[in-house]
């Protein structure tokens, strides 16, 4: 489990592991970032893995109650000092989409839950 304060030595921790015989899960639990908090960009090359590309004995499991991980209104702030607004939202969406997967659990009743679980 990596928290993530550390995830700025995944670059590093990842070039340990890759030379090892075995697989690894790297987890983070509730993932997010704050307004002034930029270690989403380490994050972001860590999963892209670089030049060298990502080790294959290793995949990054993250849970987190936000879809796209950095708050909306850092978002907007972007999108308004932006040369090109488009871009600087893209940058910051972008990192939710470094994952192949997502699950969402949404809200419903007991019925629509037992609906999905029999469908």
């Amino acid at each position: 489990e990596i928290h993530r304060e550390d995830i700025d030595t995944l670059p590093k921790l990842m070039g340990l592991l890759k030379a090892a015989p075995y697989r690894f899960i790297l987890f983070c639990d509730d993932l997010s970032f704050d307004h002034d908090d930029t270690s989403y960009k380490s994050l972001k090359a860590a999963l892209e893995g670089g030049v060298e590309g990502r080790p294959g004995n290793v995949i990054f499991y993250a849970t987190s109650n936000r879809r796209h991980l950095l708050p909306r209104d850092m978002i907007e702030n972007e999108r308004s000092t932006a040369i090109n607004p488009s871009e600087a939202v893209e940058e910051k969406v972008s990192l939710s989409d470094r994952f192949g997967l997502w699950l969402g659990f949404h809200k419903c009743s007991q019925d629509e839950y037992l609906d999905m679980i029999n469908g």
